[in-house]
């Protein structure tokens, strides 16, 4: 192995080790399988609607190939709207991308309900 490939691999294990957080994936009609994945959350954005408002969700994760090769679109990956938090389901909305560099990038995406105040006011997102 070149100097650089390990290089390279050695800088994705301290990514991981040093960023990643536990996550749940589940293949369509598969079984859920725990690993470990950067979750980079995207501010959330209100949507208006016919029936109330709810808020979009949408996530970037990043798995090590070793660990979630066969992820694909409409898997769920169950991990926390903030870090810390109690896990949620998250729809995989993408085709995984993968550039042949020991990692795998997927788009999730949660809609939910927006909470309202006792005075009638939206809580902050």
């Amino acid at each position: 192995m070149a100097f650089q490939d390990q290089l390279d691999l050695d800088l994705d294990r301290v990514e991981f080790r040093d960023f990643g957080e536990t996550v749940t994936w589940t293949p369509a009609g598969g079984s859920a399988t725990s690993c470990t994945a950067i979750v980079v959350r995207d501010d959330a954005e209100p949507e208006d609607n016919e029936d109330g408002q709810e808020i979009a969700r949408w996530a970037t994760v990043v798995f090590q190939t070793s660990e979630a090769s066969a992820i694909a679109r409409n898997d769920v990956v169950s991990f926390p709207k903030q870090a810390g938090g109690t896990a949620a389901n998250w729809n995989v909305m993408s085709e995984p991308v993968n550039h042949g560099d020991g990692v795998i990038r997927v788009r999730c995406y949660r809609r939910e309900p927006v909470e309202m105040s006792a005075e009638g006011h939206r809580k902050e997102l």
